[in-house]
């Protein structure tokens, strides 16, 4: 799946295509790397409530993002 969801959000992106390959690459890796840490941080402070602070934080992370880029650019 992952070639059709690369091309599809790649499409029409023109000039910005490498800047939205980034951050698609950037996904993928916070994929990999944040439940690992979520566990690590459930591990450490025996609290799983407290380690899915994280992956909130992300979510919000995220969130702020497509709120940011909505807005139509200035000028």
């Amino acid at each position: 799946m992952f070639p059709t969801i690369f091309t599809l959000a790649s499409e029409g992106l023109g000039s910005r295509a490498a800047d939205g390959s980034g951050i698609i690459n950037v996904a993928i890796f916070g994929g990999a790397v944040v439940p690992l840490a979520t566990g690590a941080l459930a591990d450490a402070t025996g609290s799983l409530a407290l380690a899915l602070a994280l992956p909130a934080m992300c979510y919000a992370v995220i969130a702020a993002f497509g709120v940011y880029a909505r807005r139509p650019a200035a000028g």
